[in-house]
C-alpha cells in the first residue's frame, strides 16, 4: 500500500480524477478541499474572499499528510493537487503521479473552464506558463498519466498501477 501525489497544472481534470476515485471507493483527497491560504507576507490565514488581493501561498497542512501517510499502511491513498508546500509533503509521498497534457489541449479546457481558479486572463496566463515551465521541469520519476484520455481511463490506469505495485 502506497501514498500516491498526483500533480498537474490547473485544468488538468486533477479534481474530476479524485471524483472517479471516490465514486469506485479509493481513499482519494483533494488539496483544494484541506489546503489553507497563508498570507506571503504576514504568514497568516487569510480569507478565500481575499485570495485576489492578498499575495499568498497554497498550503497543504503538515498534520494531515501525516494521517495520509498513516492511512496509506492499510490501503492506497490518492492526494492530488497543486500546493506551495511540496516540499513538506515530499517525504511522505511514495509514488508521484504527473498528469501530462499537451499545451493546445490546456489552453481549450482553460476556455471552456467554469472554476474559482482559471478563468480571468491573468490567471490563465498564470497556468499557461506554469505549464511550460513544469514541462520544462520534467519529471523523471513520476508514473506518468495521458490527461486528454477520459477520466474512467485515466482511473483505470492509475489503480492498475498502484495495484501492480503490492
Amino acid at each position: 500500500m502506497a501514498l500516491f501525489f498526483i500533480d498537474a497544472v490547473p485544468g488538468t481534470g486533477k479534481t474530476s480524477l479524485i471524483k472517479e476515485l471516490r465514486n469506485r471507493g479509493e481513499d482519494a483527497h483533494d488539496t483544494d478541499d484541506e489546503c489553507v491560504m497563508l498570507s506571503k507576507s504576514t504568514g497568516k490565514v487569510i480569507e478565500h474572499r481575499d485570495r485576489k488581493n492578498v499575495p499568498h501561498n497554497w498550503v497543504y497542512p503538515v498534520e494531515k499528510i501525516k494521517e495520509l501517510k498513516e492511512a496509506s499502511r492499510y490501503n492506497n491513498v490518492f492526494l492530488s493537487g497543486s500546493i506551495d508546500n511540496y516540499e513538506d509533503v515530499r517525504p511522505a509521498v511514495d509514488y508521484y503521479v504527473w498528469m501530462d497534457i499537451p499545451l493546445g489541449e490546456l489552453v481549450r479546457r482553460l476556455a471552456e473552464r467554469h472554476n474559482d481558479f482559471g478563468e480571468s486572463d491573468s490567471e490563465r496566463e498564470y497556468i499557461i506558463n506554469l505549464h511550460k515551465d513544469m514541462e520544462e521541469m520534467g519529471h523523471p520519476k513520476a508514473f506518468k498519466i495521458d490527461a486528454t484520455k477520459s477520466t474512467k481511463q485515466i482511473a483505470d490506469e492509475l489503480v492498475e498501477y498502484a495495484n501492480s505495485l503490492d
